[in-house]
């Protein structure tokens, strides 16, 4: 379940490599890697939350828990709920200083939740307007992940042809 914590490494470096390795695996779709590092981080991560690192560690362990959610045995499934939960909180608190920079992660978690919740329609929308959030701020792979997210979310639905479109953009 990922390396061992960097002995004898300064905390920063350290702290850089999990946020950079989280994101790796939740890519690669190695979430519970990325939670198990994201862990370790967590120890550490207090310390820098003025480097951009921080918030990319945030935002993929939330999508973390997400995507372990859906493979998870019941018993689980509440602290992914609850992992996801308090990523968006950041989110939400950062959109509301900075939305540009931080809207469109702050809405793909959200839409994630209402997925999970069972709220098809709600999450349709939070993912187009995550899609657009992302458009507009110029940040290519939130949108690519927003997309991805979309795709399987209508996957599941057995809606094809959004899957494509999705995959597509």
């Amino acid at each position: 379940i990922g390396p061992p914590p960097l002995k004898g490494t300064q905390p920063l470096i350290a702290f850089l490599s999990y946020a950079a390795q989280i994101q790796l695996d939740v890519l690669a779709g190695r979430h519970d890697n990325a939670l198990a590092l994201a862990g370790v981080a967590d120890e550490v991560s207090w310390r820098f939350r003025n480097y951009s690192e921080f918030t990319e560690y945030r935002f993929y362990t939330g999508l973390a828990h997400a995507a372990a959610y859906h493979i998870s045995p019941p018993e689980d499934r509440e602290r992914h709920v609850d992992g996801l939960r308090e990523q968006h909180r950041k989110f939400a608190s950062w959109s509301a200083r900075v939305p540009e920079n931080f809207a469109a992660r702050k809405t793909l978690l959200e839409a994630e939740i209402v997925r999970i919740e069972g709220r098809p329609l709600e999450a349709e929308l939070l993912y187009e307007e995550s899609i657009r959030l992302a458009h507009e701020a110029e940040f290519m792979q939130i949108e690519a992940i927003a997309s991805e997210c979309a795709a399987g979310f209508y996957e599941e639905r057995g809606i094809r042809t959004a899957v494509l479109a999705y995959l597509t953009k």
